[in-house]
This record gives C-alpha cells, structure tokens and sequence, in this order.
C-alpha cells in the first residue's frame, strides 16, 4: 500500500512538473515578454517538439553539439515539423512550440537526441528529451 502511495505521489509530481513548463492562463498575447526567455507571458518558454511520446527541447547544455554545420554520421530522417503552436505544449508527433513548420528532423542511432534542420541558415539544432 506504502509503494502504491509512493508511485501515484511521483507521479502526480510528474504530471505537475510538465505544467509548470508553460504559464497558460490565456491565449491573449501580451506585449512583456518574460524576462528570461523572450517569448511573451502564457507562451511555453522552451523551444521544444513532441516525439516518440516525449517532449524533446533545444540542448542548451552542450554548447558544441547545439548548432552543427553538418548533420552526424549516425542520424536518419524521421520526419518533419507539422504544427507550431507557441500557446500549448506538443502532444502529438512532430508537433513544436516555437519551431517552424516543414523543417527536416533526424534522430540518433542511439534515440538520445533530434536534430532539426534550419534551411536558411544551414544549420542543424539539437534537442533532447
């Protein structure tokens, strides 16, 4: 019973942490933006894509792997970017906040990264999940 507890406990804690990623009171845009991130209030803060049943945001830990001129040798195309919806946080594949539409995604042979292709800078952008 005590273990039982214990997984509904993290669990809610889990689901409560993904909400507090966005502060969607209302799809009003304001003119502030937050004031560490830049997108405007009740926008999700992060640039970020749904895959795989993850939400995947821009790696802005490795600072030698965040922008690549050229892709790795081990990633192969899945997809692209279908719906960018600044408001809501993705919950269906290939969904993105802050990320245009049509742009090309790979995936590590590993699964532990995406890359996302910017065509007008010619540049590939890392994401985690």
């Amino acid at each position: 019973m005590t273990r039982v507890k214990g997984i509904v406990i993290l669990l809610i804690l889990c689901v409560a942490t993904m909400f507090s990623c966005t502060n969607n009171i209302s799809h009003i845009e304001e003119s502030s933006k937050a004031e560490e991130t830049g997108y405007p209030k009740g926008q999700v803060q992060i640039e970020c894509i749904y895959y795989n049943g993850m939400l995947w945001s821009y790696d802005v830990y490795s600072s030698d792997l965040q922008s690549l001129k050229e892709l790795p040798i081990d990633v192969t195309f899945i997809g692209q970017t279908l719906i960018n919806d600044p408001w809501e946080i993705p919950s269906e594949n290939f969904y993105t906040s802050h990320i245009k539409t049509g742009r090309n995604v790979y995936i590590t042979l590993l699964g532990d990264a995406l890359y996302i292709e910017n065509q007008e800078e010619h540049r590939y952008y890392r994401y985690i999940p």
